[in-house]
């Protein structure tokens, strides 16, 4: 122990110690903020990022939400919900870091996801998460059998820091993101599960198959948009 106490106190020692503190705290950290959006803001650790501090750039918006979630979870405790959000949360999100995404939120039982590079990227997470739930239905023994809606679109987007000086927030400001969720919410009206934009269908490089199912007048839009989904 005597020994321990002196080396504990050497300088070297305590620099190691502290650089393996913030290295912890970092992981903590990236948990809540993701790593990516550091990145995006070009900061290396959290403790850089500042209010105000934004970019922009084109990016793919994945909104996915489980339908009829309301009915499911009135089946359900309150410690029975969490855990079955958890383990949907936990099926899906991997999926989204397996095609180069990441979640900017957990909106209750939706989550926002963005991929930075192809569209594609977004596309083939949708078409993984839909398979990950058909897994999640059939090894259920409960009545929760769910199924997902899904709306992905491409454009500009402001990625930042709100807020004020007692709470930060990264967030994604733009008309993009409300299509996106728009899209999201289409898929309960046309009885698809995944909706794509027109601005994300021109940018596919892979071979994915689309339909067109026609024109359709969002919220908050005035023009009609065209709306895709998958073969």
């Amino acid at each position: 122990m005597l020994f321990y106490a002196i080396l504990c106190s050497l300088p070297v020692f305590s620099y190691f110690r502290q650089e393996s503190h913030i290295r912890e705290q970092n992981v903590v950290f990236s948990r809540f903020v993701p790593q990516e959006f550091l990145g995006f803001l070009q900061k290396e650790e959290i403790t850089e990022i500042h209010l105000g501090d934004q970019i922009e750039r084109e990016i793919t918006i994945l909104f996915a939400d489980i339908r009829s979630f309301t009915s499911i979870s009135e089946r359900m405790t309150p410690e029975e919900n969490f855990e079955f959000l958890n383990q949907f949360l936990g099926s899906i999100g991997p999926v989204v870091r397996e095609y180069d995404g990441f979640i900017d939120k957990y909106i209750g039982d939706a989550i926002m996801a963005l991929f930075p590079g192809r569209p594609d990227d977004a596309v083939h997470a949708a078409i993984r998460m839909q398979v990950k739930v058909g897994q999640m239905n059939f090894e259920s023994a409960g009545p929760a059998q769910i199924r997902l809606g899904i709306g992905i679109h491409t454009g500009r987007t402001m990625l930042g820091i709100i807020g004020e000086e007692e709470r930060y927030q990264g967030t994604v400001i733009s008309d993009a993101v409300n299509l996106a969720s728009r899209l999201e919410s289409l898929t309960k009206r046309v009885g698809h599960s995944v909706i794509l934009s027109e601005a994300t269908v021109v940018r596919l490089r892979d071979k994915i198959g689309v339909r067109l199912l026609g024109s359709a007048r969002v919220r908050g839009k005035e023009e009609r948009t065209k709306v895709f989904t998958l073969d």
